[in-house]
């Protein structure tokens, strides 16, 4: 089924019967997957991480001895993309399970009740008997950072959220942070595990880390010095080689006067780092208390980040456009018992399969709505493989202001990548991801590969019909003077 906005009083309705049936009955979470107390969930989520910003993808850039530990007990996801790499379409995607369309989150500036007519992963644990806490960066529409549905324990922020001195909102109540607040969201987590829970529980841990502006803890002030890093060689492409609709981000002052400063990157992407470091730490402690408690082989541990971030790739220090930097996720999972240590997974994951996911693995049932599969497909299949797993993966861009609908498009799969960019007229774009990663050889113009651009573009029109995207996104839109609205998070 197409994942276009359905008429809200089904949608309404059908979460209501759902959630009054569990609650009726007394159902036990896990009775409908069998015998045994289900698994505990712990979520861990950054922001704006890269999927190479750990030891365990091969960067070496910098040490994650404690994320590396996931990723060699569990299951490395080597192919995890988001649909939307922007933050709040993405948290939209993680929470419901839907296409940032279908969730009605496409772009920062949502409205303040979009998730309140839908129905959430959380919601579902809640009701099948799970204990739940929501501790970090909610990153929706939230004044005041209040509690949300779905959560029995709320620890949390109204928008980006400041690494120094944050005021949180704890059960309702303001509480001024004392330390850094990712050791801050760190020990009210670990608080939370040490108060005992009798029932299952989800843990949804979410860090500011690794966004903007990059201040990690002063322990780590000195972290990574000697490290050496390099620029990508995209950096130094001209704008005139890369497709126009890059091309004006580069022509921008802003970006121009970062370009004339690369040590800039470089300083920046040292601190960045250091934040990663930081996340890695208070995973290790998280990790330790499970381990005392004796919880630890008995508990989903799942760690990705809602969406990547160019550092330098193409001239560009952003998210919001689909070149890999931006797409590609960190994703890693540990379930002894369940999840055969050192797996890897190269198929193509989305960032909506982790709510069908962890609702599976609970014996939960999994609303209609939610567009998502089980990453325990993947798992499970030799070889980490399935036949019947998706192979393409649709992705959009954030939904900027004055626009009616995202600018560009685009199709991963089969080792290419086809972009379509729709504003003013069609650009088309095609990458050969095997043989050029870094994405600077546009093959969309080259006869030999005419046979590839065709396919992918009859094979993004056709996925978009199967997502149910409006056939209006396939057309060109006219380019429009944008007009930066209010930040609704306030000052960054």
């Amino acid at each position: 089924m197409a994942d276009g906005a359905c008429a809200l009083p089904a949608r309404v309705l059908a979460a209501a019967v759902l959630l009054a049936g569990l609650a009726a009955s007394g159902q036990e979470a896990g009775e409908a997957a069998g015998a045994g107390r289900p698994p505990n969930l712990v979520l861990i989520l950054t922001d704006d991480q890269r999927w190479d910003a750990l030891g365990c993808t091969g960067s070496g850039r910098v040490p994650t001895p404690n994320l590396d530990r996931l990723a060699r007990e569990g299951v490395l996801f080597q192919n995890a993309v988001v649909t939307t790499p922007k933050c709040c379409p993405s948290r939209a995607s993680i929470l419901t399970g839907r296409y940032p369309h279908g969730a009605g989150v496409l772009g920062n500036e949502p409205p303040e009740d979009v998730l309140e007519e839908q129905l959430t992963f959380p919601e579902v644990l809640q009701a099948a008997g799970y204990e739940t806490a929501f501790i970090g960066k909610w990153h929706l529409p939230n004044p005041g950072g209040m509690p949300q549905k779905g959560f029995d324990r709320w620890v949390s922020f109204e928008g980006h959220g400041r690494y120094h001195g944050q005021a949180l909102n704890v059960d309702g109540q303001r509480v001024r942070a004392q330390v850094h607040l990712a050791d801050e969201l760190t020990r009210y987590a670990i608080e939370w595990l040490r108060a005992g829970r009798e029932k299952p529980f989800l843990l949804f841990l979410s860090y500011k880390n690794c966004h903007s502006p990059y201040r990690p803890p002063q322990r780590h002030k000195e972290a990574l010095a000697d490290l050496e890093i390099e620029l990508p060689a995209s950096f130094f492409d001209p704008p005139e080689e890369l497709p126009w609709h890059v091309a004006k981000l580069r022509q921008r002052d802003k970006t121009e006067n970062r370009r004339a400063q690369p040590e800039r990157y470089l300083a920046s992407l040292r601190d960045y780092l250091r934040l990663v470091v930081s996340v890695d730490e208070s995973v290790g402690q998280l990790c330790e208390v499970l381990e005392q408690q004796g919880l630890f082989d008995r508990t989903l541990t799942l760690f990705l980040s809602d969406n990547g971030f160019f550092f330098g790739e193409h001239g560009l220090m952003q998210k919001g456009k689909l070149y890999e930097p931006a797409l590609r996720v960190p994703m890693l999972a540990r379930l002894p018992g369940e999840i055969p240590a050192g797996s890897r997974v190269s198929a193509p994951v989305l960032q909506l399969d982790v709510p069908v996911t962890l609702l599976e693995l609970a014996g939960a049932p999994v609303p209609e709505p939610m567009r998502g599969r089980s990453l325990a497909e993947l798992w499970r299949a030799p070889g980490g493989s399935s036949p019947t797993w998706r192979e393409h993966t649709l992705h959009y861009s954030p939904l900027r202001p004055n626009y009616e609908a995202p600018q560009d498009l685009a199709l991963r799969g089969g080792g290419f990548k086809y972009m379509r960019y729709r504003t003013g007229e069609i650009e088309e774009v095609l990458f050969d991801l095997e043989s050029d990663p870094d994405e600077r050889v546009d093959l969309a113009g080259e006869e030999e590969h005419a046979e590839t651009l065709a396919e992918m573009r009859r094979r993004l029109r056709e996925e978009m019909g199967r997502v149910g995207l409006p056939d209006s996104w396939w057309e060109p839109v006219p380019e429009v003077i944008v007009e930066k609205p209010p930040n609704p998070y306030g000052k960054k």
